[in-house]
């Protein structure tokens, strides 16, 4: 799995979640239902006023924000079975390079991936825990981009390419917390 390709998606999402708003639009008109904008009062002037609360606009902000939540889900599992990204920037190459082992047997050979599968079976990786190697490389991570979030000399796929991994390894450590496995 490539790093673009979350972003791919995210724009076939938009593009996805447009056409599915219309379809549904044209499938409420087709059940005679009718759309509250659409209603005229017999009186001019009282019109329903469209920026008022109601429940159908209630419940579009939750169907939106469990469709975000579920499309945060999907880009996580994306992450975490994404191959090692080729960058540019030397000081990023090396930490990407510490990340990933060539050749590993587990996962997507990335060092989130070995701790992912060490919090599941309870056994080291080819007797080396990740537990610490994860934290120190989030650290760096974080470090990187601070410094060159904002770089115009910095190619943009270094950036991406940098938070993507670096919400992996995250991701795989609040798992590490949340077992209880390891303390703040």
């Amino acid at each position: 799995m490539l790093v673009k390709d979350i972003y791919d998606f995210a724009a076939d999402y938009d593009t996805l979640s447009n056409v599915l708003n219309a379809d549904k639009s044209k499938a409420e008109d087709k059940s005679g239902a009718q759309d509250k904008t659409t209603l005229k009062s017999p009186t001019p002037g009282l019109e329903p006023d469209n920026d008022s609360s109601d429940d159908e606009g209630d419940n579009k902000d939750i169907s939106d924000a469990a469709n975000r939540a579920e499309f945060e889900k999907y880009q996580d599992k994306l992450r975490a079975e994404m191959q090692k990204p080729v960058v540019k920037d030397k000081k990023l190459n090396d930490i990407i390079e510490d990340l990933y082992k060539e050749g590993a047997d587990t996962g997507s050979g990335s060092s989130a991936a070995a701790l992912r599968e060490e919090i599941r079976t309870g056994k080291p990786i080819k007797d080396r825990y990740h537990n610490q190697k994860v934290p120190d490389n989030i650290n760096r991570l974080e470090k990187w981009l601070r410094a060159n979030r904002t770089n115009e000399q910095v190619a943009r796929s270094d950036i991406h390419a940098a938070e993507n991994v670096l919400r992996d390894c995250q991701n795989a450590f609040k798992d590490l917390l949340q077992k209880g496995l390891i303390r703040k």
